[in-house]
C-alpha cells in the first residue's frame, strides 16, 4: 500500500504544530518526547505525544479517520497515561514488520527491527470493517468491542 498523501508534514514542519484534516495516515518518530507545546509536555515518550494529537484532531469535525503506525507492541502501554489509550482504538498487532519504501529512490527501504501495531481511529462502522477486513490477514484485530466479548467468554 502506498499512502497518497494530500499533505505531507516533513520533520522540520513537525506535524504536532500543523492542523490535521480529512484522512489522516501518521507514521510518527520514536524516540523521548521533546516538545514545547503545553498540552504535549506531559507525555515522556514522541509516540504517546503524537497519539494524543491523532485523539485530539480526531475529535474535530474536519478530521474523518486517522490510520496510526506504531513502532511496536510498547506503544500500547505507553499511549495509557493518555487521555483516550490506543489500547481503546481498533488495532492490528501485525505479524510481520511494515516494509517501507525509500521516498527518493522508490525502492524497498531496509526493514524496521522491531513489529508493528496500526491503529484506527474513525466512527463510521463501515471503515471499521474494512480496516477489518484488510489488516486481518496480517495480524491480531483487537477493539474495544471484541475485548469486552473477549471477557464475556471467559
Amino acid at each position: 500500500m502506498v499512502v497518497k498523501a494530500t499533505n505531507y508534514y516533513t520533520v522540520a514542519e513537525d506535524g504536532l504544530y500543523q492542523p490535521w484534516h480529512g484522512n489522516v495516515f501518521c507514521n510518527p518518530p520514536g524516540g523521548r518526547n521533546h516538545c514545547a507545546l503545553p498540552e504535549f509536555q506531559k507525555f515522556r515518550s514522541k509516540t504517546a505525544a503524537w497519539w494524543h494529537k491523532a485523539t485530539l484532531e480526531y475529535s474535530k469535525p474536519t478530521t474523518h479517520a486517522v490510520f496510526f503506525i506504531g513502532f511496536n507492541p510498547n506503544v500500547l502501554f505507553t499511549t495509557l497515561d493518555c487521555p483516550y489509550p490506543m489500547a481503546n482504538s481498533t488495532f492490528c498487532l501485525l505479524r510481520k514488520r511494515v516494509r517501507f519504501i525509500d521516498q527518493k529512490t522508490w525502492m524497498p527501504a531496509p526493514d524496521p527491527a522491531h513489529h508493528t501495531v496500526v491503529a484506527l481511529l474513525e466512527t463510521d462502522g463501515a471503515m471499521t470493517r474494512r480496516f477489518i477486513e484488510l489488516m486481518k490477514p496480517h495480524g491480531k484485530i483487537c477493539s474495544a468491542l471484541n475485548l469486552t466479548q473477549a471477557a464475556y467468554e471467559l
